[in-house]
């Protein structure tokens, strides 16, 4: 398993009022298999203390430390030893014997437990015990908490908690073996060049069975994966990924009755190999310098020295069969011997191939369409809108996103950037379209929202928060999804920076829906998925088979407007009358913003609360339109924040 942050006391199961049962802790199921000869592998991002702490090092000693007199003791690897400083691993799946792979956003840690109801309050400790009870604005939990993740960290009788969207993807057969080389590749470059493992025998090279070669990628092959993201049935998809140096070529999916996977079969090698001699502050894997070159030929050469990972059996097929393709954003300090930058690729092919509606679900939106930022999602979408708009087409854009965590000054840059890359600076989305057709409502294409609930304490008093979205979602015409553990910025998408993983899903068992008020054809996953989402997010009871019929047409006049931008402006109304100090479209600046943060909710409008529908609220457009931080008088680089 890999991970960005990693707190391993956590509880996995037994929620939902269950009596706290210590079996159904994350380290004590670890440890149980550990014990049983399960061979566990952990990589760990080696953080950079200096900004933050994700308290790798005390995860690696804890879990070592546990199982050391185990039948299998478990191995942890942290990287990267040095640098680069200013990137992470950002990649979260858990691999289970070669044949199952769960890969997306969610990070084993504290605060990712969550149900579709995502409350605000727990006050007796039903559901969110200990240190998962997550209120960051407060407090969050560090090291001395994990060791005793039973006690409160906050008074949760007065403080609400934030509460957590996300979207994990389980992968069976080829593309679970993808995931698995992806560890077996990335464990195999941490060992080889932190001098701290070379050589130990507890840190053996690894080897997924029927990959010959550590340094390539697979050649395309059948895969055939499978996703509890929804309810259960059967899908397909042909996704060979390319890319070119300057992020301009767009990913070609031949559609044919054979699928294939394997991420990067098609990329360049001497283009991207070019760019890699580019990239001065990476390091180096493939013979740039002579310790490189000594650690590739011993890879070569010692492969009998590697543990090998079993061949995948078969497996009772659940969920739907679909053809999906493992993308990734990798390079050569993260793990490969050459620059991947497939998701991105995966994302502009499916926008540039979008006909109706294009859905995302992400915790940053920061683009190339504001200064300074190379990826193309904002550019792609800004052409493919400008098509509709010529051809007097209806075309839908929906953007989910959430504000940071913590509002603090640092993290302004980040918001003044994604407001940049939508609708704020001439290059911006919304403004390239406005100047393009000055008399086009460009909200009937664009729009943008995010999600917020709130509960009652104990007195009486209502407490509201944002639900924090960290999934990393994308949706095209119910057709194609991207599932990943990428943002929607460089850092996730360039390659170079940091390491991602994802799924990408197009084809499969078809169905007719309606789109744009036509019949059209869907993927049944996909649909599926889309559907499943926005009856959470509107609060609709997916038993209730008048809610199918609600969310089916995501285009269609009468859904944009009447079911979901009604609701969503409804929302934002009552939760803007009652709570003062929430982000709004009328705070202008920052020292406005924590002004309000002292003032209490407005007891006359509570009944109002009543009347909120699901979670869909306006994302605040001109919130903080009258800050203008300079990126490039920040202490670090601004490819931090993009």
């Amino acid at each position: 398993m890999a991970f960005w942050i990693f707190v391993p006391t956590i509880y996995v199961r037994g929620r939902e009022g269950g009596p706290r049962d210590p079996n159904d802790r994350l380290d004590f199921i670890l440890k149980k298999k550990a014990d049983e000869g399960v061979k566990i592998r952990i990589l760990l991002w080696d953080e950079t203390n200096f900004a933050m702490s994700n308290y790798s090092k005390w995860n690696k000693h804890y879990l070592e430390d546990l199982t050391a007199d185990s039948k299998e003791p478990i191995v942890v690897v942290r990287h990267p030893q040095y640098k680069p400083l200013l990137f992470s691993h950002h990649q979260k799946f858990v691999v289970i014997d070669d044949k199952h792979a769960y890969i997306g956003g969610v990070d084993f840690a504290t605060g990712r437990y969550d149900t579709g109801k995502h409350d605000v309050v727990d006050p007796d400790g039903k559901s969110w015990w200990g240190i998962d009870f997550y209120a960051p604005l407060l407090k969050k939990a560090t090291s001395s908490d994990f060791a005793k993740p039973d006690a409160d960290i906050v008074d949760r009788s007065k403080t609400s908690r934030m509460p957590w969207h996300d979207i994990q993807m389980y992968v069976d057969g080829e593309a679970a073996r993808d995931a698995a080389f992806n560890f077996v590749q990335r464990w195999n470059h941490h060992v080889n060049v932190a001098s701290k493992y070379a050589g130990k025998d507890k840190y053996a090279l690894l080897q997924v069975a029927g990959y010959d070669e550590y340094d390539k990628a697979p050649t395309a092959h059948p895969a055939v994966a499978h996703s509890s993201a929804s309810p259960t049935k059967k899908g397909k998809i042909d996704m060979p990924v390319s890319e070119k140096k300057k992020r301009k070529a767009e990913l070609e999916l031949e559609r044919e009755s054979e699928s294939k996977s394997g991420f990067g079969a098609d990329i360049d090698e001497e283009d991207d190999e070019e760019d890699d001699r580019g990239d001065d502050d990476q390091e180096a894997t493939d013979g740039k310098s002579s310790k490189s070159k000594k650690q590739s030929r011993r890879r070569s050469d010692k492969r009998k020295d590697r543990e090998l990972v079993s061949a995948p059996r078969s497996t009772k097929k659940s969920g739907y069969s679909v053809t999906c393709q493992v993308i990734r954003s990798i390079s050569q300090w993260s793990g490969s011997t050459r620059t991947e930058n497939s998701i991105h690729a995966a994302y502009i092919n499916a926008i540039n191939n979008a006909e109706h509606f294009v859905y995302f679900e992400n915790q940053f939106f920061i683009s190339g369409t504001a200064p300074g930022v190379a990826n193309g999602i904002g550019q792609a979408l800004v052409e493919r809108i400008s098509l509709a708009i010529k051809n007097k087409q209806k075309f839908r854009v929906v953007i989910l996103t959430t504000q940071p965590e913590d509002l603090g000054p640092k993290v302004v840059p980040v918001v003044t950037l994604q407001y940049m890359t939508i609708n704020r600076g001439h290059g911006s989305i919304c403004s390239q379209l406005r100047d393009r057709f000055p008399g086009v409502d460009v909200n009937e294409y664009v729009n943008v929202v995010q999600l917020r609930n709130h509960g009652f304490f104990a007195d009486g008093t209502p407490a509201s928060e944002q639900i924090f979205v960290h999934s990393k979602l994308l949706i095209v015409d119910d057709r194609v999804c991207v599932i990943a553990s990428a943002n929607l910025n460089d850092r996730s998408f360039i390659g170079n920076r940091d390491s991602e993983l994802g799924v990408v899903v197009l084809d499969g068992p078809k169905s007719v829906s309606k789109m744009g008020g036509k019949d059209f054809s869907v993927n049944k996953f996909v649909w599926a998925l889309r559907k499943q989402l926005y009856m959470e997010h509107l609060g609709l009871d997916p038993n209730d088979p008048s809610s199918d019929a609600q969310v089916m047409d995501p285009a269609s006049d009468e859904f944009y407007h009447g079911v979901w931008l009604a609701t969503a402006r409804l929302n934002t109304d009552i939760y803007e009358s009652v709570f003062p100090h929430i982000a709004r479209d009328t705070v202008l600046t920052y020292e406005d913003f924590v002004a309000r943060q002292a003032l209490k909710p407005n007891m006359a409008k509570v009944e109002k609360l009543k009347q909120t529908k699901g979670h869909w609220y306006m994302f605040p457009l001109q919130f903080l339109a009258a800050e203008t931080p300079k990126l490039w008088e920040t202490f670090v680089d601004d490819a931090v924040f993009n």
